[in-house]
């Protein structure tokens, strides 16, 4: 059984940040290999059905992916370290928001670790007496569900180099057909 930590700061509505971050048994070499690779997101994202694009090549790089339940999600690379760290701005196509994911390779001591954090401003529209009951009630569970999977997805797919498959993990409401 693999372990994902999960940390969060929700203590304001415009900047919710989730991180979540789990053991790889591989090179991290291998884990940089899949991040930058041409239509990455198809090997270890199970909600994603569709990435355009090629290989990451550094800031500036844009892609889109469309998950199973049809919404597209737009990224653009705003800070690239070789063999570190990817951040990307994201938007879907219906809405624009300061939303950015951030994917890691972490090294701790001899432990390689994969880190996958979100921080977004997207529901800021929260009303502030109510933010804290929505954020920790609805927010939080579902995007460490979706984290911790993807999480999950990047371990196997390292681990073994098989693709991992829709809902592997099991379905998220937000992001399942």
């Amino acid at each position: 059984m693999s372990l994902v930590v999960n940390t969060y700061n929700c203590k304001t509505r415009d900047q919710l940040v989730v991180l979540s971050e789990i053991p790889v048994h591989a090179d991290p070499s291998l884990i940089w290999n899949t991040l930058t690779a041409s239509q990455h997101l198809l090997r270890f994202n199970p909600f994603i059905i569709s990435h355009e694009k090629g290989e990451v090549d550094g800031n500036g790089y844009e892609d889109c992916c469309t998950y199973e339940n049809g919404k597209v999600l737009f990224r653009q690379v705003v800070e690239y370290e070789e063999g570190f760290k990817i951040k990307y701005r994201v938007n879907y196509a219906e809405q624009f928001h300061n939303s950015f994911t951030c994917f890691e390779v972490v090294r701790k001591g001899e432990q390689v670790f994969f880190r996958l954090t979100l921080l977004t401003d997207a529901y800021r529209r929260v009303p502030r007496p109510l933010w804290h009951l929505v954020a920790y009630l609805v927010l939080l569970p579902s995007l460490k569900k979706y984290l911790n999977a993807v999480t999950k997805g990047m371990k196997h797919y390292c681990e073994t180099e098989i693709e991992v498959t829709t809902n592997q993990f099991g379905s998220h409401r937000g992001f399942s057909a």
